[in-house]
This record gives C-alpha cells, sequence and structure tokens, in this order.
C-alpha cells in the first residue's frame, strides 16, 4: 500500500550530537527548534537540517548556570523562555542565543514555562507559581501551590503551568490541580489526583 500524502517514511533527516542526556522536549518556531539539554544549554537548530549533512551544528546556543532537565522551552514574541535546575527561570534572544534576563525562584526548575498575555507563568520545586513580565522578568506575583517537600523526601513539582481564558492551572505535589485567575487569586482545586504530581497540563478541565 502507497504511504499517505504527507505521512512521510519514518527517514531520518537529521539528527545532533549534543553529547548530554536531553529529558526537555523541544519546541519549534519560526522556522527553528529549540531544545534544553542536562549540560545547562540551550540550543536552536534549523527545523529543516543542515544543507543534506545528516549530522546538524546549532544555529545558536545559550548558556545557564544548572542542568536543564525536563523544562522545555518556550517561544513568544522572538524571546525563548526555560527554567534551570539553578532555579532561574532565563528568557534569550530566539535568534542570537544573548540573555535578556533571569530571575531566581525559591527552588529548582523541572517545569515548562507558559507564556500569555504578556505575562510568563512557571511552577518551581519550592510549591510556588510564579507570574513574571515578559518582557523585562519584573516579578508580578507568586502563590502556593501546596505543600513543598525536598527531593530527598520525593518531593519534585514539575507540574508545567497552562493557561487558558484567563485562568492558570498547575498540578502540585499535594495531589491537586489547581486553578488561578491571571492575578494569582485561587479560582479552584479540583479533588486529590494522586501523592505528588509531575504532569505538564495542556487541556484544562473547565473555565472557572
Amino acid at each position: 500500500m502507497a504511504p499517505l500524502a504527507g505521512a512521510g517514511t519514518g527517514k531520518l533527516l537529521w539528527f545532533s550530537a549534543i553529547g548530554n542526556f536531553i529529558r526537555s522536549s523541544p519546541t519549534v518556531a519560526n522556522g527553528n527548534v529549540y531544545i534544553g539539554s542536562d549540560n545547562g544549554m540551550l540550543y536552536a537548530f534549523n527545523a529543516s537540517g543542515c544543507g543534506g549533512n545528516t549530522s546538524c551544528q546549532p544555529l545558536s546556543f545559550a548558556h545557564t548556570y544548572g542542568t536543564i532537565n525536563y523544562s522545555s522551552p518556550a517561544v513568544v514574541n522572538g524571546i525563548v523562555y526555560i527554567g534551570s535546575e539553578d532555579q532561574n527561570l532565563y528568557a534569550f534572544d530566539a535568534d542570537s542565543g544573548s540573555k535578556k534576563w533571569n530571575v531566581i525562584t525559591g527552588g529548582l526548575i523541572d517545569s515548562s514555562p507558559a507564556v500569555f498575555n504578556g505575562i510568563v507563568y512557571i511552577s518551581s520545586e519550592d510549591g510556588m507559581l510564579y507570574a513574571f513580565d515578559a518582557a523585562s522578568g519584573t516579578a508580578k506575583w507568586h502563590v502556593s501551590t501546596g505543600s513543598a517537600l525536598p527531593a530527598c523526601q520525593g518531593g519534585s513539582n514539575r507540574s508545567s503551568p497552562a493557561v487558558a481564558n484567563w485562568v492558570v492551572y498547575v498540578g502540585s505535589d499535594d495531589g491537586k490541580l489547581h486553578a488561578f485567575d491571571t492575578a494569582g487569586l485561587r479560582a479552584s482545586y479540583y479533588g486529590l489526583l494522586r501523592p505528588e504530581a509531575v504532569s505538564a497540563p495542556r487541556q484544562p478541565l473547565q473555565t472557572v
């Protein structure tokens, strides 16, 4: 049977041997693909490859001062946002990789940022959800998402926020899905999920 149009064949088009573990997920924007590595680097590649060479070199890279473990980049308005285990949220120029700003939280960041209406939201392993101005990094607010457990006790609040209809949704290691309005006020929470929430919410249950 002939393959469906656009389905492709699964043929390897290109790769890049970064040389470190990659647990971050790629983000594609404006013809480039961005990904973090546990060497603390954020890389940008041409999403189409590198002119017939299977092994590709990055177009640019940016350096954080900690491991980028599970945090995946968000790209909005020419800026790449990503968290690091040095407790910082970083913003880099999407073309050059130059750092625009970084802000520290109270814990490791293994979650991925969400950007909505000029604000970037990120959860940290200190049990807080943070909101920062996307252009400057100025802190807007932070709120508790429940009890924060140290890593040695099984704490790993990696749930990534999702934003829809002016509501921010995020899971927590208190076993609950929390919903906050974008001013940081708790809108609601949904039952007990499990002892530790490490997911990345994509589709909110409802608007509250």
